[in-house]
């Protein structure tokens, strides 16, 4: 290889590596973001399953370790159907069954906003990775 070679060779890797390094950066702060936004997602997920295990405990539920939020919102309503029939009669407490009804309707669209918001963070970080292999040929 001539020198001239040599040099078209070196400036070419050098630009390839510059848009790499850049792509690179953009992507790790694009990891920190995640992270963030996970830790985040995280804490509100934290308060609400704690809201929805509360309620589990208003409405007469016990909750084990293992449940998860979508089990316990599951239990919840059956049992507000159950105590509803039981309570036909019974206007005060027709109300307050109501409320509850109402609060897990709440705590289960919550839960649902964060599941969405999960996804979407997965699938952008997920369309930086193959953005870079796109581009980089990987």
């Amino acid at each position: 290889m001539t020198t001239e070679t040599n040099a078209a060779h070196a400036a070419s890797f050098s630009v390839a590596k510059t848009a790499f390094e850049s792509t690179n950066v953009i992507t790790e702060e694009s990891e920190d973001k995640i992270k963030e936004l996970k830790e985040s997602m995280n804490q509100s997920e934290l308060k609400v399953s704690n809201d929805i295990k509360s309620l589990a405990e208003d409405v007469g539920l016990s909750c084990e370790a293992t449940d998860t939020p979508d089990e316990i919102i599951a239990a919840i309503a059956d049992e507000l159907e159950a105590q509803i029939d039981d309570a036909e009669n019974n206007p005060q407490a027709l109300s307050t069954l109501m409320g509850y009804y109402s609060r897990l309707n709440s705590l289960d669209q919550q839960l649902d906003e964060i599941y969405c918001r999960a996804d979407e963070m997965f699938s952008a970080r997920d369309m930086y990775t193959v953005k870079n292999r796109e581009e980089f040929g990987f």
